[in-house]
């Protein structure tokens, strides 16, 4: 059974807002769709900036992969089921982001020094 961590983006309509989730799997983005009757894991704040979902998928979970087949498409993961975390494993997954999220912006950084170095 494994952990799909869910970045959380707040949309914007004329309707309302909604929610939209995205996941990386391996070195594919996936924009993930939760079918009508499944309803979307609760979003967890990491921080004033970055918000989160997660959600434990196995072989009983039901749900379908759609490939890209051009470069401008997406990969979509639609899920009709999954399985909630406990809450010692929601702590767990959401100390492993943070730990994640201040890697990638140290990263962000270094990237940005590099560049300016090199101008």
């Amino acid at each position: 059974m494994k952990t799909l961590s869910l970045i959380v983006r707040k949309r914007k309509t004329e309707n309302g807002s909604f929610n939209s989730f995205s996941a990386k799997v391996g070195d594919l983005w996936y924009t993930v769709k939760f079918t009508q009757d499944c309803s979307p894991p609760p979003v967890i704040n990491l921080d004033g900036n970055r918000q989160r979902a997660f959600v434990k998928l196995d072989a009983e979970c039901l749900f379908d992969v759609k490939k890209a087949e051009k470069d401008t498409d997406f990969n979509v993961l639609y899920v009709s089921t999954y399985k909630a975390l406990s809450e010692s494993e929601t702590e767990i997954a959401k100390e492993a982001e943070v730990r994640s999220a201040k890697e990638w912006e140290e990263k962000r950084m270094r990237d940005r020094m590099n560049f300016l170095e090199e101008l």
